[in-house]
């Protein structure tokens, strides 16, 4: 599915990956409310949350919106770069290595949700 680009790549196989990005973004999104009480995918939402903090000059309420906006910012230029360099190499499915490279990130999640994270006190789920 990620290995054919352009005219290479069928309408049923570009239905197919919309439908399970869509679904990896709303579970990501779930999840990281789950786990810091903020929607990780909604970077627009996000941006505005931080300058209206940054605008009233609370700063420790905005770091967790800086926090999410750094590492978005941080992963489309890791992954830009990786699939740049792939390409520039010929590699067929460097946008499927890039994509599954999300994979590595999952479980620190889940560890952060259900309290497993090394300095984790509680839960995610359980704030009071």
């Amino acid at each position: 599915m990620l290995i054919h680009q352009g005219e290479a790549r069928s309408s049923k196989a570009d239905r197919h990956l919309a439908w399970s990005l869509a679904g990896v973004a709303g579970a990501l999104n779930a999840a990281g409310f789950y786990a810091v009480a903020l929607y990780s995918a909604n970077m627009t939402g996000n941006v505005s949350a931080l300058a209206d903090h940054l605008g009233m000059r609370n700063l420790t309420s905005a770091a967790p919106y800086l926090a999410l906006v750094m590492t978005f910012i941080s992963g489309a230029m890791i992954s830009t770069l990786l699939v740049n360099a792939g390409r520039r190499r010929g590699l067929a499915g460097i946008y499927a290595v890039a994509s599954s490279l999300r994979r590595f990130c999952w479980p620190a999640l889940g560890a952060r949700i259900c309290g497993c994270w090394p300095w984790s006190a509680a839960p995610a789920w359980q704030w009071d």
